[in-house]
């Protein structure tokens, strides 16, 4: 790596470009869906405005995941850029940097371990983009993280025994478990999309003007139904399933 052996920097290491590519169908689909239903007497006008904030909220996360996200280090600190903010913490209050397996592996595209650092207080944060998924040596990069640490935490750097306690019961084996919030959210997310498409096929085709004899088909497809209800009812039972089955 060139300059500084302290400065190093893990951005997003994927092509950023296919995804872009990848994502103008849904940005179109969803620009066009919202304006369907901004034009449709029978959809109230808080409908498409919330949709539209959803999309837009989804799309504005996704750029900032991409863009904004990183971890740097440097001669006094490392740094977590998260999307909505950021976490300096100076090298002698690194208490260690782990590399752990990823509660939320089991896909293709989820990393199967993380890296880790916990600090003087005890916490426990993740380094964006430092993972076996994002960087083709990983554990060369997470050795050399380490390096920096070493060299620039000071000869006189003792562990804080609180952190030490923390760190040792994070090393012990342990089931491997997604959060149950976490599962439920992508399994809403999911649906949302789900209502998404069939809200396009609804509103694109016109099927969604009947006359007030079809009065409780128009509810069953009305855009609050699959946009905001099938998104709701997916996480509560999604939710309930996981609890139940972790606690059998």
């Amino acid at each position: 790596m060139h300059g500084p052996v302290h400065r190093r920097e893990y951005r997003f290491a994927g092509s950023k470009g296919w995804i872009w590519t990848a994502m103008a169908a849904p940005l179109a689909g969803a620009a066009g869906l919202t304006y369907k239903m901004a034009s449709d007497e029978g959809v109230p006008i808080p409908v498409p405005i919330a949709v539209g904030a959803v999309f837009t909220a989804m799309f504005v996360l996704l750029f900032l995941a991409i863009h904004a996200t990183a971890t740097i280090s440097d001669e006094r600190h490392l740094t977590i850029r998260g999307v909505f903010r950021s976490r300096q913490t100076p090298w002698p209050e690194v208490q260690a940097i782990e590399t752990e397996l990823n509660p939320q592996r089991g896909s293709d595209v989820a990393p199967r371990h993380l890296t880790v650092i916990y600090d003087a207080a005890g916490g426990r944060y993740t380094l964006p983009h430092l993972n076996d998924r994002s960087r083709p040596d990983f554990t060369r990069d997470v050795e050399a993280l380490r390096e920096v640490w070493i060299l620039r935490r000071g000869d006189g750097w003792t562990p804080v025994p609180t952190a030490a306690v923390r760190i040792a019961e994070a090393r012990r084996p342990s089931p491997s478990r997604a959060q149950p919030i976490t599962i439920a959210a992508l399994v809403a997310l999911l649906a949302f999309w789900v209502g998404f498409v069939v809200q396009a096929i609804v509103l694109m085709t016109g099927v969604y003007a009947y006359d007030a004899d079809h009065d409780w088909i128009e509810t069953a497809l009305h855009p609050v139904a699959w946009l905001v209800g099938l998104p709701v009812v997916a996480f509560v039972i999604t939710l309930a399933t996981v609890v139940a089955r972790h606690r059998a």
